[in-house]
């Protein structure tokens, strides 16, 4: 069967698309594409997707680092370059998801500022059941954030990712309740509870691909991708000094002990985020080949918690993104005049 597109025209951009469930529920389309009639961006934008040359833009999972995203965002819109393919996994997908929603990088500052300031009233602890802590006041926020927007309605093409627990596969969405499946992108194992879908349980998407350059590389289909990693290939953790009998009790005593040495042990989360980080080296070589522009933040040395790390975090991946992005536009000139 030939191929399908859908292109849906919209008079203008004062609202954003509604319903387009219902165009693509009767077709076997490949792909739409959501134009506003008197916006040549749009048209601009469809021309690139036609012709292979669709800048594709994936975000990585990273917890905290992840507002570092931002640093590469802000360096985007001074250089006036806009994804038209975005995509990311865990806070990737949340960053993402504001993206594809056209927030501006000033918008992302301000609503992330707020959010590290009120952190502690999002961690609501239970009982350690389905999970550590409990989602209620998180899916709030979430909500607070992407509305009732559905995927396949935003003025810009997206996909996130999840983990199927039921299925033991990766999941990518491209349609459906937009903060749903951010939700569930980063629902971290243990820490958060999964998020039921259909018969199946979604987790993180970092568990299968915490950088889905590749997936983002068959959606441009030859196009250009940039690939955001906050969570460093290889990451050097503390030295700590416990051993095998440690407890939370232990660790306590040691802290409230001014005669006691203080013992230092990696936290759950450092744990948990760690262990799924291993074996992505050995990936790494098949993951390179579909990225045209990496690009890392140098911010291992900011700690969740540190009321200034946001600032330093942005402002460090935005001087860092800059001049990446600068010497790849560059190439691409002079590679086009010889």
């Amino acid at each position: 069967m030939p191929r399908q597109d859908l292109v849906l025209i919209h008079p203008d951009r004062n609202r954003r698309p509604l319903n387009t469930r219902r165009y693509l529920a009767p077709r076997r389309v490949t792909r739409h594409y959501h134009l506003a009639h008197n916006s040549e961006a749009d048209f601009d934008r469809l021309a690139r997707f036609l012709t292979g040359q669709a800048l594709g833009l994936v975000f990585s999972g990273g917890f905290f680092r992840g507002f570092a995203h931002g640093g590469v965002i802000r360096a985007l819109e001074e250089l006036d370059i806009r994804a038209d393919f975005v995509g990311g996994t865990s806070v990737g997908a949340a960053i993402g998801g504001l993206y594809a929603q056209e927030w501006s990088f000033q918008q992302m500052l301000e609503r992330g500022r707020e959010v590290i300031a009120r952190v502690r009233s999002y961690i609501d602890f239970t009982l350690p059941i389905v999970s550590i802590i409990s989602s209620r006041k998180l899916n709030k926020l979430t909500q607070e954030l992407y509305g009732e927007t559905q995927i396949e309605d935003l003025w810009t093409n997206y996909f996130c990712v999840s983990s199927n627990l039921t299925r033991a596969q990766m999941m990518i969405h491209q349609q459906g309740l937009l903060w749903r499946y951010v939700r569930a992108s980063y629902s971290l194992p243990t820490l958060l509870p999964p998020v039921p879908d259909q018969g199946d349980i979604l987790v993180d998407g970092a568990l299968f691909n915490n950088l889905p350059a590749d997936t983002m590389r068959d959606m441009c289909e030859g196009g250009p991708v940039i690939a955001v990693n906050v969570s460093p290939r290889k990451e050097t953790l503390k030295q700590y000094n416990f051993d095998e009998n440690i407890s939370a009790q232990q660790l306590l005593w040691s802290r409230l002990n001014p005669f006691a040495e203080e013992l230092k042990a990696p936290s759950l989360f450092t744990t948990i985020r760690r262990a799924m980080n291993l074996g992505r080296e050995e990936t790494w070589p098949q993951a390179a080949r579909d990225i045209d522009l990496y690009i890392e933040p140098p911010i291992l040395q900011y700690e969740f918690g540190d009321p200034q790390a946001l600032d330093k975090m942005i402002e460090a991946s935005y001087q860092a993104a800059l001049g990446k992005i600068e010497a790849w536009q560059r190439k691409l000139k002079e590679a086009v005049h010889y």
